[in-house]
């Protein structure tokens, strides 16, 4: 995979990309970036142009601001999906990049699939657990990757407490694209109940659970992904 920028209204994001027909856009998590999901690059067909984007203050990408929101990510995204002019490209994401996918098919309908694996948006927030909670975390992803700004990744969880930016039932309900949700079993972070929940909620949409997996299941369980993942691209590129 080659790296490359793209220019948006809220700064320059850097991403991975393989080359193949059919876009595929998949978003990390809080505090990761791109390359987390870099062994699913080997399993998935080579038809399909894997994007892997360091969202906004993560990774390589530069943020014109340190207070980021869920919306300006989404803004992001409508700017990086035009400006490499994707046609109906498969939008999904890990965690944090789930939400912002979520957030973007509430908007839009000119994508042709989505992917959620063990997607926020709809939980407790990290900022609920305390502050002796959030230096922990912050703790784990500056020393992960030294690219992560300290001060950037507290606004982000702060701003991720807003009432404003979760994702409501009534907003699950007007998505009305082809979904594929996967959740570990036993993810300690977003328990798999909230898997459940979307899959009740989104219409045309289809649940599956990995067995011992946890909140890292594109890495821990990749084959087990890498599967589902192409059986559902299969299922809508027909």
């Amino acid at each position: 995979m080659k790296r490359d920028i793209v220019e948006t209204r809220h700064g320059e994001i850097s991403f991975l990309d393989r080359e193949g027909q059919i876009p595929v856009v998949l978003l990390h998590g809080l505090g990761g970036m791109g390359n987390v999901f870099f062994k699913l690059s080997g399993c998935i067909p080579k038809k399909y142009r894997l994007i892997f984007p360091d969202l906004l203050g993560h990774g390589h990408s530069k943020s014109s601001s340190r207070d980021i929101t869920v919306q300006m990510q989404r803004e992001s995204m409508e700017d990086f999906i035009r400006n490499l002019n994707l046609k109906n490209p498969v939008i999904g994401g890990h965690s944090y990049g789930g939400w912002v996918s979520l957030n973007y098919a509430t908007a839009h309908e000119d994508i042709s699939g989505l992917i959620l694996i063990g997607s926020a948006g709809t939980n407790p927030t990290l900022a609920t657990a305390g502050e002796t909670e959030i230096e922990k975390f912050l703790d784990q992803v500056v020393a992960v990757n030294r690219n992560n700004d300290r001060a950037t990744m507290r606004n982000i969880i702060l701003n991720n407490n807003k009432e404003e930016v979760k994702i409501g039932d009534n907003l699950l309900k007007k998505i009305n694209i082809p979904t594929l949700i996967l959740w570990g079993s036993d993810d300690p972070r977003i328990p798999v109940d909230y898997g459940v929940k979307l899959s009740k909620e989104i219409k045309n949409s289809k649940l599956e659970i990995i067995p011992g997996g946890g909140h890292n299941i594109h890495y821990s369980h990749y084959e087990e992904v890498c599967k589902s993942i192409s059986d559902f691209l299969e299922s809508i590129s027909q």
